[in-house]
């Protein structure tokens, strides 16, 4: 298993970068509270699964991730089946934020938090 230390640190990094989002979306900078979104929600999955299986896959995808969660815990394969654009969403904010020009919306960033709340709920 994963150390409980390297666990406990990516879910406090994942819980800060919840948090940072939820601050830049509240003074309108959308592109990186979606960006943060995305680094919590995979934060949040990369812990699960160092706790429980001690390793993670090295991937920035959610959805390879929450596919490995879903070996593990059957709620996570609902997830992925009932959220597939939320989730492809999270994926376009990181690429997008790291690599072209992408602006968000108010009604996206409401969705990608609905998400990741989900993903929380499912990890912790």
């Amino acid at each position: 298993m994963g150390s409980k230390e390297e666990t406990n640190l990516l879910k406090k990094k994942a819980r800060n970068f919840f948090e940072n989002a939820e601050s830049l979306a509240n003074k309108k900078i959308f592109d990186l509270a979606a960006f943060n979104l995305e680094q919590a929600a995979q934060l949040f999955l990369k812990s699960f699964l160092l706790e429980k299986k001690g390793y993670y896959p090295k991937t920035h995808s959610l959805r390879i991730l929450l596919s490995q969660v879903a070996e593990l815990d059957k709620r996570a394969k609902k997830l992925l089946e009932d959220e597939s654009l939320g989730l492809a969403l999270l994926e376009d904010a990181y690429i997008t934020s790291r690599y072209f020009a992408r602006e968000f919306e108010i009604a996206e960033i409401k969705k990608l938090v609905e998400v990741v709340q989900k993903i929380i709920r499912l990890v912790e």
